[in-house]
């Protein structure tokens, strides 16, 4: 209450910060809304420099490869999160990424919603599409490969494209910066449905999005993620 009191007087959002957690802020809203600021790693961990064991080893997310289909990556290859074509394996990558649905969502009216993660490495030097999808849920608990992963029954929601690029190799004239990637429901109304799908109960206590090429083939899209940016930005009136 005194959060929400204190973003009505200053006109400024306020963190509520007995709701932090390890990978949740939530913050009161002047205009009587909460922010809700959900990340796939935990405080600490989240870094553009190579990170701690411990975050290599998070099982919040992984990808599949379909030169090696049979293959998950739970345990190996965690540096960064592939997408698109590689032009080494003559082979495409696609990534997931975990979410917990936190209780704040329970029964809320979603707002809006703004997924982000920070691209390393393209091998484009100008930019080039990235799909979001809504998937199926994967977990550690079991083998996620490109054999049983990478059917539309598990990218079920395509939710939209953005363009980006970011060489680090040299090859485009001076070194690319970092770049961070956003997808908003202001303009794609699939993400406000399949948050909504969260805060309803539909998709369970956890929420799985991906990230693929536009196209499978094409190596200009070879894309490299740092899977530990991954974060999402809610806005939700509670129920």
């Amino acid at each position: 209450a005194d959060a929400v009191a204190q973003a009505r007087r200053t006109g400024q959002a306020v963190e509520i910060v007995a709701r932090r957690t390890a990978t949740t802020e939530v913050y009161a809203n002047p205009t009587g809304s909460y922010t809700l600021k959900l990340h796939a790693q935990p405080a600490g961990l989240r870094s553009d420099d190579p990170p701690p064991v411990t975050a290599v080893n998070n099982y919040n997310w992984t990808h599949i490869s379909q030169a090696y289909p049979s293959s998950s990556y739970w345990t190996a290859d965690r540096n960064q999160a592939k997408v698109g074509y590689s032009s080494s394996q003559k082979a495409p990558w696609r990534s997931f990424f975990l979410f917990d649905v936190p209780a704040e969502l329970a029964g809320a009216q979603i707002v809006n919603g703004t997924f982000s993660i920070t691209l390393d490495n393209s091998y484009s030097c100008g930019p080039t599409g990235v799909q979001l999808y809504g998937t199926a849920n994967v977990s550690s608990a079991a083998s996620v490969t490109w054999n049983n992963s990478s059917s539309d029954t598990t990218w079920n929601t395509p939710i939209g494209t953005q363009f980006g690029h970011a060489n680090s190799t040299g090859g485009c004239g001076p070194q690319q910066l970092d770049m961070v990637m956003y997808w908003s429901s202001d303009s794609m109304p699939a993400l406000q449905s399949q948050l909504q799908a969260a805060a309803n109960g539909a998709l369970g206590n956890q929420m799985t999005f991906g990230l693929r090429a536009i196209s499978e083939t094409d190596p200009m899209q070879w894309k490299l993620f740092y899977p530990w940016s991954a974060a999402f930005v809610i806005e939700y009136n509670p129920a």
